[in-house]
């Protein structure tokens, strides 16, 4: 059996590591019985 976190307990988690590696903050969702995380990407522009 795989060990879960509890509820909420990953998020400031996930947040923080966003914001070192310079990404913009998702988007998150709570509705009646789904929770959505959307993670909006960065483009990287060769020069």
């Amino acid at each position: 059996m795989l060990d879960t976190e509890n509820r909420f307990s990953g998020i400031p988690t996930v947040i923080a590591e966003l914001k070192k590696a310079d990404m913009p903050a998702p988007v998150f969702i709570d509705r009646r019985g789904v929770f959505k995380v959307i993670n909006i990407r960065s483009i990287i522009h060769e020069e």
